[in-house]
């Protein structure tokens, strides 16, 4: 099928739409890059041609200003929030006057949707959280599903912490821990919900064919890890021992809010929908993850 992809240049976006290629789809990657390979798109200026989505099967958003970074400024917030909900709506107004609609909308969201949730078992049933990625995540999701009608299914693919090779959440860690400055956050007893960057393709290209999926799915492994022993484990792939910890009130300090609700909160999440359908996990134990992924 043709398929259309919204941010196909990013880390997972630059995977999937190889493995999409490679399973034989038309696949237009929209970007506001100009060059072989992109058809050019401006979310902020509203610029989308409608006959690039008229006839798709299948329409990706993976598109989003990075969270992570040194601080969330006033500046940044409002980035992180607007260039989801405008690329989220162009793409949905643009899918709703086509006269062949896709079969398929399939929207990136978050695990932020739930927040700081301590020991709690998540899963797609689980009320929202509070903070500010939970507003981003509940008006990204909003965002997607508007007037389009029965004709659309629409899928919310709540991501949790992505690993694999080239990007990701790993990047700005492997080079602490090979020079052994890795550790624990806080009291590292925070649970951490990831998916290995393999799965997280796959599990995408499976919300695009299986019409059992909708609305929001976790993409998560099973194994969520806490933090100290996520650091533990990622320390023994190294050889590197993970001992420097990192107390919470200086990340508080360095990093403002962002610590709070990226570095700090515990997210116990399921990918409930996922195992009822029998989904095979490539990596589900955190330890093969990494090899993988370094």
């Amino acid at each position: 099928m043709k398929i259309v992809v919204a941010g196909g240049s990013g880390f997972i976006g630059r995977r999937l739409t190889a493995s999409l290629r490679y399973s034989g789809h038309e696949v237009i990657v929209l970007s506001r890059k100009i060059g072989p390979g992109f058809s050019r798109w401006n979310p902020e200026a509203g610029i989308l041609d409608a006959s690039l989505i008229d006839g798709a099967g299948a329409v990706i958003n993976l598109t989003g200003e990075p969270i992570a970074g040194l601080r969330w400024t006033h500046k940044k917030k409002q980035k992180i929030i607007e260039t989801r909900l405008k690329s989220t709506n162009l793409l949905r107004s643009t899918i709703a006057q086509c006269s062949k609609k896709p079969g398929v909308f399939l929207c990136a969201s978050a695990i932020g949707y739930y927040g700081d949730r301590g020991e709690e078992i998540l899963d797609e049933s689980s009320s929202a959280g509070r903070g500010f990625l939970t507003e981003v995540c509940q008006s990204w999701e909003k965002a997607s599903g508007q007037d389009l009608g029965s004709s659309v299914r629409v899928v919310n693919a709540r991501l949790g912490m992505v690993l694999g090779k080239g990007g990701g959440a790993l990047m700005p860690l492997l080079p602490l821990y090979k020079w052994g400055l890795g550790g624990p956050v806080g009291n590292g007893r925070q649970f951490m919900s990831w998916i290995a960057l393999d799965d997280a393709v796959a599990i995408l290209k499976l919300l695009i064919h299986n019409e059992e999926f909708s609305g929001p799915v976790n993409v998560v492994s099973p194994n969520p890890m806490r933090n100290l022993d996520f650091v533990q484990t990622l320390g023994g792939v190294l050889h590197r021992w993970a001992k420097i910890s990192v107390p919470a009130w200086a990340l508080k300090s360095l990093m403002g809010e962002m610590a709070k609700e990226l570095v700090l909160s515990s997210s116990r999440v399921r990918p409930g929908k996922l195992l009822m359908n029998g989904y095979p996990f490539l990596f589900p134990n955190l330890e093969e993850a990494l090899r993988a992924s370094i």
